[in-house]
Order: structure tokens, then sequence, then C-alpha cells
């Protein structure tokens, strides 16, 4: 692990609640802020630089108060806009459990330090169209239904992504079991809104990292996530080691924690954790597209089952990405003629098939995942 990655990581854990820096890690940061700055940036964790004195450069000292105050105004934009949500909900008398972001920002020092493109809400999934309905008739304008969620920009230009269930069906697997009991595991809190237990809030952020993970990378902020709620929550153990078990998801959760303390606790990295490390630093915020066609020719078998995959798509995944099937399957044919057409004109569609028929990256890839017991 290089210098400039481990400082990084270093002055990221002074900020959220560990250790405040030596002089002796002050003054190597500062002869490294340029590359410590580039390397947040692409992971959008640049803003917690401002408060760690590394730099005299007062251009690059701008730049970062900048960042912070850019966060800050970002978090009272979201702040604003989950309250108008959640009272909507309320009014609605609609059950609501607010996940990822919305309930981990309360755990950071400060809730601008934890930054996120859009807001997560789950409601059950026999209220969902009630939800939508509300949501239509407040201003928030709908963009798109997935097999798991919906998507809708507020009034005030936040994104929300209303959950009916956690589980994603186009990547079913062992954590589906558990994901499909979430409700069971949520309480009330005040009105109509719920929180989860620490085990299920636990295992749900794994299994979401995991989920990103095997699509190129989950980017460094789920890890700030998991050492900044080790140091605020009490931790079940018992309870979360039986969910991870249960959702086979344990080599996964182990590598995760290993790399935490690796990176924010100055332990010793091993192979596994050297590995990880530079996938995720590599792929920045979600993941580089090196590594998600790596990641896709695992799943899908090798080339030869990748190409045929990826010249007929289902028509349950064609209707995702072209809405006006919905109801309209004779128009099927026309369609994957259409996205063959839209595909051989792209230039991520070149740049795939390149990945794909370069095999030292895929074999770096199918390594990793098989130590890590994910897919």
């Amino acid at each position: 692990m290089n210098e400039t990655v481990r400082l990084s990581m270093r002055v990221i854990s002074s900020q959220v609640g560990a250790a405040p820096l030596t002089d002796a890690e002050r003054a190597a940061a500062a002869r490294l802020a340029p590359e410590i700055y580039a390397l947040l940036e692409r992971h959008d964790l640049s803003h917690l630089l401002a408060g760690a004195g590394i730099t005299e450069d007062k251009a690059l000292a701008e730049k970062l108060e900048h960042k912070r105050l850019a966060a800050f105004y970002r978090c009272e934009k979201q702040s604003y806009a989950e309250k108008r949500a959640f009272a909507l909900l309320e009014r609605e008398g609609i059950d609501y459990l607010p996940l990822k972001g919305a309930v981990l920002r309360d755990f950071y020092p400060a809730g601008w330090m934890r930054t996120g493109a859009d807001v997560d809400i789950l409601v059950r999934p026999g209220e969902f169209e009630r939800a939508r309905a509300a949501f239509d008739g407040a201003g928030y304008k709908f963009i798109q239904k997935s097999t798991h969620d919906a998507m809708f920009i507020s009034p005030n230009s936040v994104t929300f992504e209303i959950h009916f269930t956690t589980v994603e069906s186009a990547r079913a697997g062992a954590q589906d079991g558990v994901l499909e009991r979430i409700w069971d595991y949520a309480r009330p809190a005040e009105g109509r809104r719920y929180v989860l237990s620490d085990a299920m809030f636990y295992f749900y952020h794994i299994a979401h990292m995991a989920k990103h993970f095997s699509n190129g990378g989950c980017g460094v902020r789920p890890f700030v996530d998991i050492f900044v709620y080790s140091l605020a929550a009490a931790a079940d153990a018992a309870a979360r080691d039986a969910l991870i078990t249960e959702g086979g998801l344990e080599r996964f959760e182990r590598a995760c924690a290993a790399l935490c303390a690796v990176w924010f606790n100055g332990a010793p990295a091993d192979a596994l954790s050297e590995q990880m490390s530079d996938y995720v630093i590599g792929g920045g915020v979600y993941g580089s597209p090196e590594n998600a066609d790596s990641a896709r020719l695992r799943r899908h078998g090798g080339r030869v089952r990748y190409f045929a995959k990826r010249l007929f798509m289902p028509p349950s995944q064609l209707k995702i990405r072209y809405p006006a099937l919905e109801g309209r399957m004779w128009l099927f044919p026309v369609y994957e003629i259409r996205r063959w057409a839209e595909s051989l004109t792209s230039r991520r569609t070149v740049g795939e098939l390149r990945d794909v028929m370069d095999g030292d990256n895929y074999r770096k890839v199918d390594a990793l995942f098989d130590s890590l017991g994910i897919n």
C-alpha cells in the first residue's frame, strides 16, 4: 500500500473520530497534499481534508474550503428534502424506513461529513403505490421504476429512491433470504417512522457494499461508514454474525473489517487487504468500467456465454431500459434491434469489448472475488 493511500486514510480517520494526526503524520501528508486531494476527490471525500490542516498552499486551501462548504450545502439541502418527504409519508399514514446515508449521517461528528447522491427510503411492498401517488401529488418528478425501487426528483432537486423491497431480483443471492425479512427487524421510532436493529442495519450495509463491489467497486465511503458506525453504535456482535453467516457474506464481511483496520487503525496489511485496497481505490466512487466488465464476464461464466447474454437481453430487463415496452411486449424484437444499434455506436461498448478480451484484469478480479466469496 503506497504512502498516498496510507496517509489519505489516516487523514480521513482523524476527521471522523480517531486520534488527531501526529506532527509527523501532518508533515508527511503536507508533502503529498495534492496527491491526497486527487485521491479523495475521486471518492467524493475531499471535503474531509478542509479541517485536517495539511496544506499551506493558498490555492489548495481555498479549494478545500469550497469543498467543505459545498458538502455542508448538500447536507442541508438533503436534510430539508428528507423532512418534507418524511412529513408527506406521515400525512398519508405510510410506514417508512430510512436507509443508508439518511441514517448513517447521524453517526458522524457532523452531518455534512457524510455526503451522498440520493435519499433512500423503504416502504412496505403493499404501500408502494400509495407512496408513489403521494410523491406524484406533491410535485415530485417520477424518473423510473426498477425491480426494487422507484426514482423521484424532489421539488428542490434532491434525488429520492423509494424502495418497495431490498431484494434485487436481478442479482439473487443467499442474502435475499435475510433481506426478505427486513421488516421483522424494524421497530417503530416515532409516528410512521421505523428503525432497523443494529444487526440488520449492519447486514444490509454489508450486502449493499457486496452488490456494488461485485459490480466494479464501491468506493471508500462505505468503509468509512463501517468505521464511524463501529465507533458510535452499540454492536450486537452475535446477532450480526448470525445474519452475516445466513446471508453467506462471512468472508466478504471479514475482509471489509480487516481493510478498515488497515486503513483507519494502522493494522498491517496482508495480501488480500492489498488486493482489495487496489480494487477499491482504483475504482473511484462507483467502480471502474474495467472492473465492472471483468466482474460481468465472471458472472456470465466465460466469453462465449458473456457474448450470448449481452446479445439477447431478457424482456424483464429490456422493459426497464425502455419503459414504452410495458404492456407492448409484441414490440420486444424491435427494441432488441434498437438496443443493438445503440450499443454498436457506443464508445462504452467498444471499451467493454476491449476489457473482455483483456484477460489480465479478469484473472485478478476473478481471484479476488474467489477469496471474498462473492460473485
